[in-house]
């Protein structure tokens, strides 16, 4: 869930060249090559087959969260679980590190200082680093349940709302009609 996390983080980051992101007049923007020890000290590659692997169960999850009440069919529960199974396969397709990799290199390259890079790889490498690295996996697996009855909530409302404005704009068109 992190790595989804952090990928919809990704794709709300504007390119950022040095001069707006605000470097410093002569410092560097970090290399491929720095970012790659960065992304290596961080075991990225790991944390991401951890998160990939994470996503089946919490999939599981949900689907089973929002088929409670409903009357199932053995074969309906089936299309369920081939439906998880396929959206889960198509996640880990799609954020393999081969492909998130070069996202990872890009937004770095273009936000962080060669510096700034070096500084972190120095944190995740020491003691205090790896921890945090090391139970970020379960600090956002914990996030995620504890955040679901509140999406939930927020689910219900915003569907509420949804089909209180489709049914006011009907009555609304049904008043010019009539």
């Amino acid at each position: 869930m992190k790595i989804l996390l952090a990928v919809l983080l990704l794709a709300f980051c504007l390119p950022a060249r040095a001069e707006t992101a605000g470097a410093a007049p002569g410092t560097h923007l970090a290399s491929a090559e720095t970012v790659k020890h960065l992304l290596d000290v961080m075991h990225a590659e790991s944390l991401l087959d951890k998160m990939t692997a994470q996503m089946k169960p919490l999939m599981k999850s949900i689907t089973q969260a929002a088929c409670r009440g409903h009357q199932l069919t053995p074969a309906d529960r089936a299309e369920v679980n081939a439906m998880v199974e396929k959206v889960t396969a198509a996640m880990q397709q799609e954020l393999s590190w081969s492909k998130i990799e070069p996202i990872y290199i890009q937004v770095y390259t273009e936000t962080f200082t060669e510096d700034e890079i070096n500084g972190m790889a120095a944190f995740y490498a020491g003691p205090v680093g790896r921890a945090a690295l090391e139970k970020m996996p379960q600090v956002m697996q914990r996030t995620v349940v504890l955040m679901q009855p509140m999406m939930r909530g927020m689910v219900t409302r915003m569907q509420a709302q949804v089909t209180q404005f489709v049914a006011d704009i009907e009555a609304k068109h049904a008043g010019k009609s009539g």
